[in-house]
C-alpha cells in the first residue's frame, strides 16, 4: 500500500513539475524569437546592399507609390507582419519577382511589362507577400544554409557567398507545400481587396507555355494543377461576395508599364 502512495505522490510531484514547465516562455528566456527577427532584418539589408551595388533600381517615385498603393490595397485587412513589407522595381528584361528577408520585394521591370493587367500584378504580389508572411523565406534560407551560415554573412559579409545566397533566394523553387500554402494564401488577400484571384490561375497556367517565362518558371514550379487548386478554392467559396473591382485604375496600369518600357 505505502508502494503504491510513494507512486502516486511521485506522479503527482512530476504533473506538476511538467505543469509548471509548459507554463514557462522558454522562447523568450533564450530569446530566441528576437535574435531571429535582428537576424532577417540584417539579411535583408545585407541582400538590398549588394542588389544595389549590382543591378540598376528604379527610383521614380511617382511610380514606386503606384505599387505602394497597390501592397496597401492587397494588405488593407492587415496581414500580421505586413507594416515590413517594402517594395522595390529593378530594371530587368527577366520576368520574375521574389522576397527577400525583413519584407523586401523585387518586382523586375520586364515582369510588369508581362502582365496582362494590373489584377495579374495585384496577383504576383500578393504571392510574394504571403511568402513573407508565412515567414517562407527564412525558412529556405536555413534549410539551405543554416543559422551559423547566414550569421556569419551578416557579420563577415563575403560576396561570394552573399552572391551565391541570393542567387538561391532569386530562383529558389519553394516546396510544393509552401507554394501551394502561397497560393491560396494570396487568394484570400485578393478577395480580400476585391480582386479577382481568377487572375493568378490564368497568370500562373499561361506561364508554362510562354518561353518569356522561363526564369519566373525556374522559381516558381509551374503546373496545371496549382492553377486547378486555385480555381477550386475559388469555387468552392460564396458567391455573395462582394463584386471585385480592377486592382489598379486603367489610367495608373497605363502610366506604370510605360514607365517601364522608357
Amino acid at each position: 500500500m505505502k508502494s503504491v502512495i510513494k507512486i502516486f505522490v511521485t506522479l503527482l510531484v512530476l504533473a506538476g513539475l511538467w505543469a509548471g514547465l509548459r507554463q514557462v516562455d522558454w522562447r523568450s528566456i533564450f530569446k530566441v524569437e528576437q535574435r531571429m527577427e535582428n537576424l532577417e532584418e540584417d539579411l535583408g539589408k545585407v541582400y538590398m546592399r549588394f542588389l544595389r551595388e549590382t543591378e540598376l533600381e528604379y527610383r521614380n517615385q511617382k511610380m514606386l507609390g503606384t505599387l505602394e498603393k497597390l501592397v496597401t490595397k492587397i494588405t488593407r485587412n492587415e496581414t500580421r507582419r505586413s507594416s515590413r513589407i517594402r517594395i522595390h522595381i529593378f530594371l530587368s528584361s527577366e520576368v520574375n519577382a521574389f522576397t527577400l528577408p525583413d519584407g523586401h520585394i523585387v518586382v523586375y521591370s520586364g515582369l510588369i511589362e508581362s502582365c496582362r493587367s494590373s489584377d495579374e500584378l495585384a496577383a504576383v504580389l500578393a504571392h510574394e507577400i504571403a511568402h513573407h508572411e508565412k515567414e517562407h523565406v527564412m525558412q529556405a534560407l536555413i534549410r539551405e544554409f543554416g543559422i551559423a551560415t547566414l550569421s556569419n554573412l551578416v557579420s563577415n559579409g563575403g560576396g561570394t557567398l552573399i552572391a551565391e545566397s541570393l542567387e538561391n533566394l532569386t530562383s529558389l523553387a519553394f516546396s510544393r507545400d509552401l507554394e501551394k500554402e502561397a497560393d491560396l494564401v494570396a487568394v484570400d488577400y485578393l478577395q480580400g481587396a476585391q480582386i479577382n484571384p481568377q487572375a493568378l490561375a490564368d497568370f500562373l497556367a499561361r506561364m508554362e507555355s510562354a518561353p518569356e517565362f522561363a526564369e519566373w518558371f525556374s522559381s516558381h514550379p509551374i503546373s496545371e494543377e496549382r492553377a486547378a487548386y486555385i480555381r477550386e478554392k475559388i469555387a468552392g467559396q460564396d458567391s455573395k461576395s462582394l463584386p471585385y473591382l480592377p486592382a489598379m485604375e486603367q489610367d495608373e496600369w497605363k502610366l506604370l508599364q510605360k514607365a517601364m518600357e522608357d
